[in-house]
């Protein structure tokens, strides 16, 4: 240890009694008369030192996630992060009534439609700008070799540069807005119009058309300030024809959105972070202005390793409970709003070469103090995960924890957390282990 271990006594526990004649029933059952004392104390050790780094997980899988993630924020501290959506469209339905009765619809314009998910990241008081690509590549699952059903947050697929069309929204207000629709190239829409009255094979089926089609992807400025959050299901192509008889009939056809997933791009250079390639690397707090991160969408991860441990269990002593403590930064020095922060965060088992092992199964809670001299945290119950790690009452410090959001959170939002590394000159992070020592005489 890094320093002498030293113990403090919280609660002195003295349970007494006397066994002087039991009996089970038999009247010849003599269990004898003795006194028997047992003291037993509770002690608090916090010596043990908590290292915390970040690491960067090589890939989420985030297709067909419930949320499409569009924009790019800045935070001082750890660099940019940009979020695109990619997917494609399946054919309209009623499609072929556009050619009837030697009849053509006539085009009049075809957008892109998309319900807000209240869900935001960065600032949204400033302009945000939006634009749709086309691939130049169908847009289609990978085959990894033990699955062909995911597409990850490092996927990514070619496009024409060319805009098929942008949006500018001065103040996107997510959280108060219901819905986003723009103009695109006309040119898409009369297309399917002319492949319609050609009775073209290319509408005989939804894989034939996602074929030709290839799919889109929503990117935003460079210049944005936030990353706004979609509904994906709402996500739409909306083809809007009219024709005239009697009366001028307006119609329209809508373009689901069939395979779909969320691309995020991280820029750390010029940061204390830019060392961040690859899972099995990890970068200390000490180098990174005494502070680590977790960041949903990109897959940066907080690990936490115990380096002191080692065999810290000791004889007639009994752990029944040890605790985390994480102290994050004040809002002012981490770029993060108060009413930004999760409520709760989850933990994973990990190997010296930071793999996911197995879910820990503990959740770290917030303890919020609007008061910073006393410190906001959040604080987890490791007790368990403790005792199953012990072999033969010794911690492998080979082994650690990952902090990250819920993996539900980290496949679809960009929301950040920092903390407090063990250099920090204050508020540094903490492991409480409460034993019972027992005393018998």
């Amino acid at each position: 240890m890094k320093k002498p271990l030293y113990i403090i006594v919280i609660i002195l526990l003295v349970t007494e009694w006397m066994i002087t004649s039991c009996s089970s029933g038999i009247d010849d059952l003599d269990l004898g008369e003795n006194l028997l004392q047992i003291k037993s104390t509770v002690l608090l050790v916090d010596t043990f030192s908590v290292n915390l780094s970040t690491v960067k997980l090589d890939s989420i899988p985030t297709s067909n996630v419930d949320e499409a993630m569009v924009g790019k924020y800045y935070n001082d501290h750890s660099g940019s992060l940009e979020m695109l959506h990619y997917f494609n469209i399946t054919e309209a339905y009623g499609i072929n009534s556009i050619f009837t009765d030697n009849e053509t619809d006539i085009f009049d314009s075809l957008t892109i439609r998309m319900n807000y998910s209240h869900y935001y990241a960065g600032d949204t008081t400033k302009v945000f700008e939006m634009s749709l690509y086309h691939l130049t590549e169908e847009l289609d699952y990978i085959d990894d070799g033990e699955s062909s059903e995911y597409l990850y947050n490092t996927s990514s697929f070619p496009y024409n540069d060319k805009p098929l069309g942008t949006i500018e929204v001065k103040n996107p207000r997510p959280v108060q807005k219901d819905t986003l629709e723009f103009r695109i190239d006309d040119a898409i829409g009369e297309k399917i119009i002319e492949m319609v009255k050609s009775d073209s094979n290319i509408l005989d089926s939804d894989d034939n058309f996602m074929e030709y089609m290839k799919g889109f992807v929503l990117k935003a400025s460079p210049n944005n300030s936030a990353i706004i959050g979609f509904t994906q299901d709402s996500i739409r192509l909306k083809l809007y024809t009219h024709r005239i008889g009697f009366i001028k009939e307006e119609r329209e056809y809508e373009f689901y959105s069939g395979i779909s997933y969320n691309q995020a791009i991280g820029d750390r250079s010029n940061t204390k972070f830019m060392g961040l390639s690859e899972q099995k690397t990890k970068i200390s707090s000490n180098a990174t202005d005494t502070l680590t991160y977790i960041q949903g969408g990109s897959g940066i991860v907080t690990r936490i390793d115990f380096p002191t441990m080692g065999k810290s269990f000791f004889d007639n002593m009994s752990l029944f409970k040890g605790q985390l403590i994480l102290y994050i930064p004040e809002a002012k020095k981490s770029g993060i709003k108060d009413d930004k922060l999760p409520s709760s965060l989850t933990f994973y088992t990990t190997s010296a070469r930071n793999n996911l092992k197995s879910d820990a199964s503990i959740t770290a809670t917030l303890i919020y103090n609007s008061n910073y001299k006393e410190g906001s945290y959040y604080a987890a119950d490791i007790t368990t995960w403790l005792l199953d790690e012990l072999t033969y009452d010794t911690y492998n410090t080979n082994n650690g924890l990952i902090l990250l959001f819920p993996l539900s959170t980290m496949q679809k939002e960009a929301d950040m957390v920092f903390f407090n590394g063990q250099d920090n000159k204050e508020f540094i992070p903490k492991l409480n282990l409460f034993y019972l020592k027992y005393d018998n005489e």
